[in-house]
């Protein structure tokens, strides 16, 4: 395989932002904990994730894996903060949970970089380019058991170009778009999408990314019948009793930019030399790399950088623990890396013996490891082999395992550089050369501003309030003035400024840290409010120009008053130190905006004003306000996730075999007839009615545990059940299914009873009932209701409050909001994360319930739930109109004073 992967002496490529979510580590600071701890986060699956019973793990065809329920897992998969990433819990629920990681990851590698998360404008208009990592599609497959919860939600939630795309849509990014699949390659493929991206011009900045999560047991089946996966449930690279892998999860995502592009405020984490990835043709297997492939892969990645390979100081191994792949990958070395070496052996490790393999995300967790050594100065022990394998000679290959960590000291004399590979499981190999960064240049301790001013938003009061503990915290870590102005620029221009807001002005720590404090104590008193108004700061008007354009617009909006200047894009009020001064001037405008605009030097204006315009909803320019600044390691947002999760995909059904789940219709005419479901032993499933299990408002539990332990041969006192069932809840003739089944390591047997629901899918009868699902159900009667009504309104107006009551239901069928009715009155439609497939529904609801048909456009364009009724309206009316109903007859004279009343048709 000849080394052709690019030319060389490539510019090299600043990682200025990073994010990660791994197994025992939600941020890289608690990566860095793990990695110097030494501290394994293997386990086996907890029953919250996938619960398969140990009759069935004992069974023939799953007798031989039970090594495939361990792995390195994250805590939860199944929340999500819907309203902060702005989706509906209908289309939330329907996503895959590695592409709602992804979001996130991707918004706080952006904010790691002190790049505002953007969601209307692009991206300082900027060409962004987003390359993902991904390999596995789980929960489509488990979506798939119950063909009636299929939808277009299922398509744009789970589909793996989406895992990119919706990055790109999501926070604006216009550039390419693309998620790639090269097995356990794909993170740094990625990676290597995105430098030649950034090299060729074609964009100007990227996030690169990778995720993996196990959200079923049939993938983990599956790799287990290849023979690479860990009998022991242990991942040890380079020991002689290395039996295979373990497989990990989590995600990461990294923010790059050409290093000649980095602004002097922007931190840079390391710099990236050079990327190499590619496959080396037929060899002995497909799914081996043969060490030629991946030392030619080695020396491309080198050449690119125009460095010798033997300059490494370390690599991070592929270092799955194979005893045969183990010794390939060393091989590979020994011919790059380990030869013609100056200044001792190169250091190797594998973070796969803390956390496991991640599959497509391993190799940017070597990335992610390897930057955290460079900035802590150390190389943590992370794969000290128990018993070395005799086959590997690491001294006569030049290398070292650490045995108990090695400095790794910055010295002017040499610049440290490590390399980090991944292989993937059809052969193609990657290898990423990465570099410190330089120095940043050293800063005149008086050019910090003698009083700085901290703001602090969110999305939520939740989110508000442990944002600004988050600040407390690093504040306290400040211990000189120019951390203190770093931290507030980067507060500052570093990250977006929602709506709920809260805002401290001070010179020291000490009195910023009291001062939200006592805010933080307000807010748990009184519930923070959004900003009641939109503004905006305009730089470069001086103070009478845009007063003249006050007074010539009196009477007029603002927009008005802005075209009277002749400066469309500007809008423009101005910004008065003089209260009074002020009030007259919104008065005169008569709109609910207040816009500011700077004087041509803010200085004059102290940050107490800056701070009270902060909180009303300016946007300050903060470069101004806190010269002086750099970007540097800041609290990111604060996510208030909530439960997402289809309520029929229980961790009983996850881990049920294909085959349970559907059941035949109800054909009994006994209490309960058995059904023979053939293949799937250890679990024993009935149909019934409730017509005969509920009697005189009770369930017949007794009758119900009495006939299934005669039919399964099971004593009454080994049967289990929950008799958490509201009786209530059962409808009425509803097919009802009882599931008996181990319970887990004891001697015990679950008795479950299922309900069919209206879409056809099997809710447990003894688990909390589905809020959302309810207030669906209930807006659909309600809708039903409001048609009725307005089929016998007489009167224009009465129609119009029944249709906008029917717009509110109606979005609540769609969208399934969890808030108050009330607040979908005020609220952006987009926020609540209206998009093509809901406004097509409700297109459809439209047309189906009104006989109207409204344009995707118009729904669209509707900002509020009022704006919606007002286009229904008008239609509606219209139509009447068509029809030759007689609008006017019994009806009041309609004066201008209605509001909203005058229809234009």
């Amino acid at each position: 395989m000849s080394a052709h992967f690019g030319a060389s002496s490539k510019e090299p490529i600043a990682v200025l932002g990073m994010a990660c979510r791994l197994p025992g580590a939600k941020s890289p600071n608690e990566f860095w904990e793990l990695i110097k701890s030494g501290r394994r986060e293997i386990s086996k699956a907890s029953d919250s994730r996938w619960r398969l019973s140990e009759a069935l793990r004992d069974k023939s065809f799953l007798a031989n894996a039970s090594h495939a329920w361990y792995g390195g897992f994250l805590d939860d998969i199944t929340g999500v903060d819907w309203r902060a990433l702005r989706l509906h819990p209908r289309e939330a629920k329907a996503m895959d949970p590695q592409h709602r990681l992804l979001l996130e990851l991707a918004w706080e590698a952006l904010e790691d970089a002190g790049y505002p998360v953007a969601q209307n404008e692009a991206h300082e208009n900027h060409s962004t380019g987003v390359y993902i990592g991904i390999q596995w599609n789980d929960f489509f497959r488990l979506l798939c058991k119950d063909w009636q919860s299929l939808d277009g939600y299922s398509v744009v939630g789970n589909d793996l170009l989406f895992a990119s795309n919706r990055i790109s849509f999501s926070f604006n990014l216009p550039g390419p778009s693309q998620s790639i699949d090269c097995g356990c390659a794909s993170g740094l493929v990625a990676l290597q999408q995105g430098c030649n991206a950034l090299w060729s011009g074609e964009t100007e900045q990227a996030l690169v990314g990778a995720v993996d999560l196990m959200v079923a047991p049939d993938s983990q089946l599956a790799m287990a019948a290849t023979g690479m996966l860990s009998k022991t449930g242990n991942c040890r690279p380079l020991d002689a009793n290395a039996d295979g892998f373990v497989r990990g999860e989590g995600g990461v995502v990294l923010f790059l930019k050409p290093l000649s592009q980095v602004r002097p405020d922007e931190r840079v984490h390391a710099v990236i030399r050079g990327v190499a990835a590619g496959h080396g043709g037929r060899s002995d297997w497909i799914m081996a790399t043969p060490a030629a492939t991946q030392a030619d892969v080695i020396k491309s990645a080198c050449k690119q950088a125009d460095l010798a390979p033997g300059s490494l100081d370390y690599v991070e191994l592929h270092g799955t623990g194979n005893l045969r792949g183990d010794p390939v990958e060393i091989a590979a070395l020994a011919e790059t890396v380990g030869a013609n070496r100056t200044a001792g052996p190169c250091g190797i490790g594998s973070i796969k013996a803390q956390i496991g393999h991640l599959g497509p995300v391993a190799g940017l967790a070597g990335i992610l490891k390897v930057i955290l050594g460079l900035q802590h100065e150390n190389l943590p022990q992370s794969c000290q082999p128990e018993l070395e394998n005799p086959a590997l000679d690491l001294t006569a290959c030049g290398l070292n395992a650490y045995s108990g960590g090695q400095s790794w000291v910055s010295d002017s004399s040499h610049t440290r550089r490590a390399g980090i590979t991944a292989l993937s499981l059809g052969g193609v190999a990657a290898h990423v050369v990465l570099e410190e960064a330089a120095p940043s240049l050293s800063r005149d301790s008086t050019s910090s501003p003698e009083t700085l001013i901290l703001p602090i938003s969110a999305r939520t009061p939740d989110s508000l309030q442990d944002l600004a503990g988050a600040y407390i915290h690093a504040l306290q870590q400040c211990s000189n003035k120019q951390q203190l102005t770093d931290l507030c620029y980067t507060a500052g221009r570093g990250r977006a400024h929602h709506d709920y807001r809260m805002v401290a002005v001070a010179d020291n720590t000490v009195d910023f840290v009291a001062d939200i404090t006592r805010q933080i104590q307000r807010l748990q008193q009184t519930p923070a409010t959004a900003i009641p108004r939109q503004q905006t700061l305009v730089s470069g008007w001086s103070l009478n120009e845009t007063q003249i354009a006050q007074c010539e617009a009196a009477g007029f909006t603002v927009i008005n008053a802005d075209r009277l200047t002749g400066n469309e894009s500007r809008l423009m009020v101005l910004a008065f130190e003089d209260e009074a001064e002020k009030t007259l001037m919104l008065n005169l405008t008569e709109e609910m905006f207040t816009l500011f605009t700077l004087r041509r030097s803010t200085t004059s204006l102290p940050l107490t004003f800056w701070a009270k315009a902060y909180l009303e909803g300016a946007a300050p320019d903060f470069a101004q306000l806190i010269p002086g600044g750099r970007m540097c390691s800041a609290p990111s947002y604060r996510w208030q996730r909530k439960k997402m999760w289809p309520q029929w995909l229980t961790p009983e059904l996850i881990g049920t075999p294909p085959g349970i789940y559907s059941v035949a219709n109800n054909s009994a005419s006994s209490l309960v007839s058995r059904l023979d479901i053939a293949g799937n032993p250890g679990i024993q499933v009935w149909q019934g009615s409730s017509a005969t299990m509920v009697k005189d408002g009770q369930l017949v539990i007794d009758e119900i545990v009495a006939v299934v332990s005669e039919q399964s041969g099971i004593s009454r006192a080994e049967i289990e059940f929950s008799p958490k069932v509201n009786v209530a809840n059962i409808a009425e003739s509803a097919d009802i299914q009882i599931v008996l089944a181990p319970c887990g390591d004891t001697a015990k047997t679950t008795l479950n009873i299922y309900q069919r629901d209206a879409n056809n899918h099997w809710v447990p009868l003894n688990a909390e009932p589905h809020q959302l699902g309810e207030v669906e159900q209930q807006a659909a009667l309600q809708c039903d209701k409001i048609l009725n009504e307005l089929a016998s309104a007489p009167l224009a107006k009465d129609r119009r409050n029944i249709l906008h009551r029917y717009v509110i239901h109606t979005l609540v069928r769609v969208l399934q909001p969890d808030c108050e009715l009330s607040l979908l009155e005020t609220a952006h439609l987009t926020d609540l994360g209206l998009d093509s497939i809901s406004v097509s529904e409700i297109k459809a609801l439209v047309a189906k319930d009104l006989s109207l048909e409204i344009p995707a456009s118009d729904v669209f364009n509707a900002q509020t739930a009022p704006d919606l009724t007002h286009e229904l309206v008008r239609r509606y009316e219209a139509e009447r109109l068509l029809a030759g109903i007689n609008t006017q007859a019994k009806e009041t004279p309609i004066t201008p004073s209605d509001d909203h009343e005058i229809l234009t048709l």
